[in-house]
């Protein structure tokens, strides 16, 4: 049985046009990944624990969590002032509500993320 010499596909060193587009995808997946899964990762981490922290407005005072809030924040490398963090008492209904943004600076171009987080809980004084 006689075998058949192969052929070559292409030129030896080329890529094929879908792997290089392929790759370019991958690149700018990666690069994305890298300018905005970390503020994403920075909301998701705090919420949780500001929304902890509307429960006791009542009890602690509204200065007393909104310093705790940021305190929290720094834990997880958001820097928050003071004036990010709100704090209203209504009909025994406390409200936490905390904001930021974020600059995700690319060639030629900046894009701001706007972040906040909203808590009514029962302001129930003890």
């Amino acid at each position: 049985m006689r075998q058949r010499a192969r052929r070559p596909s292409g030129a030896s060193g080329m890529i094929s046009l879908g792997a290089l587009v392929g790759i370019l995808i991958l690149g700018v997946g990666v690069y994305l990944g890298v300018k905005y899964v970390p503020p994403y990762w920075t909301y998701l981490s705090v919420q949780d624990p500001i929304k902890d922290l509307a429960y006791h407005v009542g009890q602690w005072g509204e200065e007393r969590v909104r310093k705790e809030i940021i305190v929290r924040a720094k834990e997880q490398d958001l820097e928050l002032t003071e004036e990010q963090v709100e704090i209203r008492l209504d009909n025994n209904q406390a409200m936490v509500r905390v904001t930021w943004e974020v600059s995700v600076n690319h060639p030629r171009y900046r894009h701001v993320l706007k972040f906040e987080i909203e808590k009514s809980a029962p302001a129930v004084l003890r």
